[in-house]
């Protein structure tokens, strides 16, 4: 299982390889919304759940790092679920209108850190040390 074929949803992998928009079925955008799993595709296409409190911190950072990356498709997903509720009847006008409107005047990089799994995401993984600051060896007699 890798972190690039993983999606926040319940996707496929992208034949695309790493760095391809992802692929994603339907009705994912939920998982967004909540703070204790991350959703992927195995080698044998089987989907499979992981508790985020399980990830390695490594694994949790590539998961940001991939999420990151694809926030613009994540919005526009998330756009897309929207219509669906609203044709299916799930929305009424009004919450359609103002959920629409709401989404479209955020940056999708906003959007997504304000999302639960990422929120939780950065609360669990660890930021790297800073880099130490390298000091200058000045000779005794030139200081």
């Amino acid at each position: 299982m890798t972190a690039h074929a993983s999606v926040a949803s319940a996707g496929r992998s992208n034949a695309a390889g790493r760095g391809g928009a992802p692929l994603a079925e339907p009705g994912f955008a939920h998982l967004l919304h909540q703070a204790d799993h991350w959703a992927t595709w195995s080698d044998g296409g089987q989907l499979v759940r992981i508790r985020l409190d399980d990830m390695s911190p490594d694994h949790r950072r590539r998961t940001l790092a991939y999420l990151r990356a694809h926030a613009e498709f994540f919005h526009t997903r998330q756009l897309d679920t929207l219509g669906r509720l609203y044709r299916r009847g799930g929305l009424s006008d009004r919450e359609f209108g103002d959920e629409t409107a709401y989404l479209r005047a955020l940056d999708p990089h906003v959007w997504l850190d304000d999302t639960a799994l990422v929120r939780r995401l950065v609360q669990l993984t660890p930021t790297p040390p800073a880099p130490a600051r390298r000091r200058r060896f000045l000779p005794w007699r030139l200081r």
